[in-house]
């Protein structure tokens, strides 16, 4: 697929540079420049397809989303990308896996009948799972509604508690998978994505606005990321996450996070 659609190729050798530059220090002078720009051309070359998708560039547009996706993952991120703002609080990642599925529904898509269909058929199980199941009632997570429910309660919105609360209810079916004893890695994996998809574009907004609670809410999802660090590209997204929303956070709210701080192993300067 590659050597039929070179933005694919290019993300190929981007991820891959930054493989061997997280394990040959020796050779990460010269291929993290490298990295950025085989990704840098790859991203060019792919975005002007996306608006129309076929067919015939559906598979290969849907390999470029899954190696961006873990491109930005694993990259190593410099001094001025560090979080100093709820605008900036949400990792470009999460944008990318939502949008990976705009490529697979796309109308002019056959993804889901051509081989790379194979990638996400595996978890089909557990994603059924996911959305049919009864989830355990964890207790760190029913604490934190207590506490937005009663918030809430204060200032009359109840629009925000709801989209609040569903929120939640959507991360304790992913704690399912996070604390469930008979689950593979691949279910965990399901876990962490499956959040992100079937959360809702005013949560996002809530995030972005600087909502305390809401905020709070993603300190919790941080606590399946930690899990997913025996993966060299997940490695030390936990601590940054929760570092960037503990900083946001008012005096009072940085209490409500305290369970996933430790969960994390994070050592704040401060709570």
């Amino acid at each position: 697929m590659g050597f039929s659609a070179d933005y694919v190729l290019d993300g190929i050798l981007a991820l891959a540079a930054l493989h061997i530059a997280r394990y040959n220090q020796g050779r990460r002078h010269s291929l993290l420049p490298y990295a950025i720009e085989c990704h840098s051309r790859s991203v060019s070359r792919a975005t002007p397809l996306i608006p129309g998708v076929t067919p015939r560039n559906s598979s290969s547009l849907y390999i470029f989303g899954i190696l961006t996706l873990f491109y930005n993952l694993a990259r190593p991120l410099e001094q001025s990308d560090e979080q100093s703002s709820s605008n900036k609080i949400i990792p470009e990642w999460l944008y990318l896996i939502r949008g990976i599925d705009t490529v697979v529904m796309a109308e002019g898509s056959a993804v889901n009948s051509s081989p790379v269909a194979l990638i996400f058929k595996i978890t089909w199980g557990s994603m059924e799972y996911w959305q049919s199941h009864t989830p355990e009632e964890y207790l760190s997570l029913k604490e934190l509604e207590e506490k937005i429910c009663a918030e809430a309660r204060a200032d009359t919105d109840s629009e925000r508690r709801e989209i609040l609360m569903a929120t939640i209810q959507a991360l304790n079916r992913s704690y399912s998978f996070l604390y469930g004893p008979f689950f593979s890695d691949q279910d965990k994996l399901r876990g962490f994505y499956q959040w992100l998809f079937e959360i809702e574009e005013p949560y996002l907004a809530l995030v972005k606005s600087g909502d305390n609670a809401a905020l709070c809410v993603l300190g919790f999802y941080a606590v399946l990321l930690k899990d997913l660090e025996r993966y060299w590209w997940m490695e030390g997204w936990s601590v940054r996450l929760i570092q960037g929303i503990h900083m946001l956070l008012d005096g009072e709210h940085r209490l409500w996070i305290r369970w996933a701080i430790e969960e994390i192993g994070w050592v704040p300067e401060t709570l």
